[in-house]
């Protein structure tokens, strides 16, 4: 395993337990289910993201990368990961809308932060999808 899937997996671990947090607290403090605003994004997203990176890392170690290539797609696919992560967290503790929201300049900058972390996490998702089709390779069973 190279100290970039070890991070990952670390850092994946992390956002899971994010998740974990804020689904406590939300239950904790009896906050609403429902709505834009609502913790439940944060949780979703900690959760979500966190499983997303272990499970992307842990594919990933099986298409024949090279080392650099693997480092620097499961690299940025972490950051991709957490920056998602904190934005949505962020503005959920912030009591704003994280998605589509241009209220003010910082919420415009967010969202379209947001969108761009969003087409990078599918970007790198097809690229290991078309090394894993590429002729020739080999997967264990």
């Amino acid at each position: 395993m190279i100290a970039v899937e070890r991070a990952a997996y670390s850092v994946g671990g992390l956002l899971f337990l994010s998740g974990v947090i804020h689904l406590a607290i939300l239950l904790i403090s009896g906050g609403t289910w429902e709505g834009p605003v609502s913790l439940r994004k944060a949780a979703t997203f900690g959760l979500s993201f966190g499983l997303t990176l272990i499970n992307v890392t842990f594919v990933a170690s099986f298409v024949p990368l090279k080392d650099r290539t693997r480092t620097a797609l499961l690299g940025v696919f972490a950051v991709a990961c957490v920056l998602e992560t904190f934005l949505v967290s962020l503005q959920a503790w912030r009591g704003v809308p994280s998605h589509f929201n241009v209220e003010t300049p910082f919420d415009a900058a967010v969202a379209q932060t947001l969108a761009v972390g969003g087409f990078t996490l599918v970007a790198i998702i097809v690229a290991l999808t078309a090394a894993t089709f590429r002729a020739g390779t080999a997967l264990p069973r």
